[in-house]
């Protein structure tokens, strides 16, 4: 499994994404396709694939994007109270499981 197709599986997990198939998640919020590049040595590398709807294709660093990511996922975990503490300190925690988790 590549790099980035470990960052997607991780991705999966986030309350704003869902599975859109064995290899890609979709962005409920935006309709996005996220997915690891076709080049195998991008994949390699970590970087996404991401797709709007009717939009051109771009490819984005896998680590940075799941960030970004990260963040708007504890915000919605603390806007339903499955969470509680700071979002710095709550951020920090998950960014850690992610890296023992994807490396």
């Amino acid at each position: 499994m590549s790099r980035s197709q470990s960052i997607v599986d991780y991705l999966k997990k986030l309350p704003q994404f869902m599975p859109a198939g064995p290899v890609e998640c979709l962005d409920t919020r935006t309709g996005a396709r996220v997915f690891a590049p076709v080049d195998a040595e991008r994949a390699a590398q970590g970087f996404l694939a991401v797709e709007f709807p009717g939009g051109k294709m771009f490819e984005v660093i896998g680590d940075l994007y799941f960030q970004v990511q990260i963040v708007d996922a504890v915000n919605i975990w603390l806007a339903l109270g499955e969470m509680n503490g700071s979002l710095e300190g709550l951020v920090q925690n998950q960014m850690e499981h992610y890296r023992l988790k994807v490396g």
